[in-house]
């Protein structure tokens, strides 16, 4: 007999299948800029009016929302922010604005509306809808690139306390971050580890917006940048080498390619981190397998397990050393340079 609290089938099926009308209307709500007016409760009227949009569209909108908690409607018509919302700001900890604008609207949107071409094929959807791959795809429209850029340093932060937790950094000298964007995580190592020194390596249109990151950090004394093609080589110089949502975006022979690179300009003994998710047994649940997904419909990568890990990283010259988990999603994969 079916427990009272548990819904039926169809209907757990169906609040299953419409997830992507919310996501929908989360991404509108970001890309109007929604959480930032609702500093104080409006009308759906109010909020029309300054953005543009039309009123009683928008009342169905924020009322839409009000019902799975993303703003509240009051008994007076207007309507305020909830904690929900707030994550919707455009600035504060914690925000998601920029992944909510990125991520499920201006470039996820069409490639997963083809993900039965990916499983037919194996390849990414992205680069039919698109016309070519995602990171070439941001090369020429550096405006979507920095929208991206700003969503990723989100959700860096989002893990990076839990990272800076989990893990000891201290004592590993120079610290080169490899496709490390902003230099995100790796002004958090340094804002904890007074002692250690950074590198920021990444494509140069990426690397390009990242001083002014170190310098509001605090940690432009201690950290430079240097720009490449980590698929033709790796800037030398570093101690321990760490790369933050980087491996999961390719396949295993491309991920060999950038390790190996890592590998070839490292000393014996010395330390790469791969900051990732670790996708569990059979059955568990995890937003991972569903992150798998992403990568397989957006860049062509993946995420792994802790047996994919190892056998990667043993492929590349590396003794696979240990998993470090977070009370994040993401966690620490040590490998030593053999």
């Amino acid at each position: 007999m079916q427990e009272s609290n548990e819904a039926p089938p169809q209907q757990a099926m169906m609040q299953l299948m419409a997830g992507f009308w919310i996501s929908r209307a989360v991404h509108a709500a970001a890309v109007l800029g929604l959480a930032d007016l609702l500093e104080s409760p409006r009308t759906a009227n109010q909020l029309a009016i300054d953005t543009g949009m039309h009123s009683r569209s928008m009342y169905r909108l924020m009322r839409a929302l009000a019902s799975v908690g993303v703003f509240r409607e009051r008994d007076d018509g207007r309507f305020e922010s909830t904690p929900l919302s707030d994550t919707l700001k455009s600035a504060g900890d914690g925000s998601l604005r920029y992944t909510a604008i990125s991520e499920l609207g201006l470039t996820h949107y069409g490639p997963w509306g083809e993900l039965l071409q990916s499983l037919k094929n194996g390849k990414p959807s992205f680069d039919a809808v698109f016309g070519m791959p995602i990171f070439d795809w941001f090369a020429r429209n550096p405006d979507r690139s920095e929208i991206f850029n700003r969503s990723m340093s989100e959700l860096t932060a989002l893990v990076e306390p839990a990272v800076l937790d989990a893990y000891d950094f201290s004592g590993l000298g120079t610290i080169v971050d490899v496709g490390g964007g902003h230099g995100s995580l790796l002004a958090g190592i340094l804002q904890k580890h007074p002692s250690l020194r950074g590198i920021v390596f990444d494509a140069p249109e990426v690397v390009a917006g990242t001083p002014e990151k170190l310098r509001a950090a605090g940690v432009a004394d201690r950290c430079t940048t240097a720009s490449g093609d980590f698929f033709a080589s790796v800037v030398p110089g570093g101690d321990t080498y760490i790369m933050k949502h980087i491996i999961h975006d390719w396949d295993d022979d491309k991920c060999r390619t950038i390790l190996t690179h890592c590998r070839s300009v490292m000393k014996p003994g010395s330390k790469i981190l791969v900051v990732d998710q670790v996708l569990p047994g059979r059955n568990e649940p995890s937003l991972g397998k569903f992150s798998d997904l992403i990568m397989m419909v957006m860049p062509g990568g993946q995420e792994r397990t802790e047996d994919e890990f190892r056998t990667l990283l043993e492929s590349a010259g590396f003794t696979f050393s240990r998993v470090v988990p977070t009370r994040s999603i993401v966690s620490v994969v040590e490998g030593v340079a053999k």
